[in-house]
């Protein structure tokens, strides 16, 4: 629970305020009378004027009201470590399947992004595995054009602060990726980190036609490189790759791109 103190000339000191949920109706109108329902709790104005309210939910919409003088809206704006947990675990439980990570929400990956370019490494940020949660799938999702005559198909995990290559998949060489549809590859060894990991999902396809993929695009390069560091997603210096580089290797430079693929960790 959260108190707050509010510094105003529109009650008197003295003045016992009472204080209610805020509502559509309530807009700083004293014909309006009482918000509906019982009010929460009440608050005296003191003698330097504030008036500090107990009790309150955080980041919730109040409003203070007193009969004759009427409304003072406000809200609290620090959210509690209660509310930042429940968010967490929202959005971990509405992750597709029994995910351990995803980089963007499925909303948003409404872009049917450019196609990779074949044989070149892609590396797509945002994906931070928890400490001690173990990954063994990376997924990526294909927009409207399909993968034709392929010959590399490869996933890995890259630290973003070292670009060391951490996990693969295995190859999934030449197998069909149709369009608009979810590839799962399976690592080679799955990875475990011993405390929370930024990391890198990366994607090598080699094929005549290279797939585009389905995700959101930020608009610019410039944002996906802001302040330089780290860069959020974009194509990388290794190119012309049969397989993607090794557990152990060192991932080429990433430069600064304008689409952000969406990848699921599982």
């Amino acid at each position: 629970m959260a108190s707050i103190t509010l510094v105003n000339n529109k009650y008197a000191v003295g003045d016992t305020v009472s204080i209610y949920l805020a509502s559509q109706r309530n807009r700083s109108d004293p014909n309006l009378g009482a918000p509906s329902g019982s009010a929460v709790t009440t608050a005296v104005v003191a003698a330097n004027g504030s008036l500090t309210i107990t009790g309150l939910l955080e980041n919730t919409d109040y409003v203070c009201f007193k009969t004759s003088v009427g409304y003072v809206g406000f809200k609290t704006t620090v959210p509690s470590r209660a509310n930042e947990a429940f968010l967490d675990a929202k959005a971990r439980l509405w992750m597709p399947g029994a995910s351990v990570d995803a980089n963007i929400d499925r909303s948003e990956a409404e872009g049917n992004l450019s196609a990779l370019a074949s044989g070149t490494l892609f590396a797509a940020g945002g994906c931070v595995i928890p400490a001690g949660r173990t990954v063994s799938t990376i997924t990526f999702l294909s927009a409207t054009t399909a993968l034709g005559t392929g010959t590399v198909q490869q996933f890995g995990l890259v630290d973003l602060d070292s670009r060391a290559v951490l996990a693969i998949t295995n190859d999934d060489t030449n197998t069909a990726w149709a369009a608009n549809t979810a590839k799962t590859l399976t690592l080679a060894s799955p990875y475990t980190p011993a405390q929370d990991k930024a990391v890198y999902a990366t994607i090598v396809v080699a094929a005549s036609t290279p797939p585009t993929l389905r995700g959101a695009s930020v608009g610019n390069a410039a944002v996906a490189g802001l302040l330089t560091s780290p860069i959020l997603c974009g194509s990388t210096a290794d190119t012309s790759l049969t397989a993607h580089p090794a557990v152990g290797a060192t991932m080429g430079a990433v430069t600064a791109g304008a689409n952000l693929p969406l990848v699921v960790l599982g």
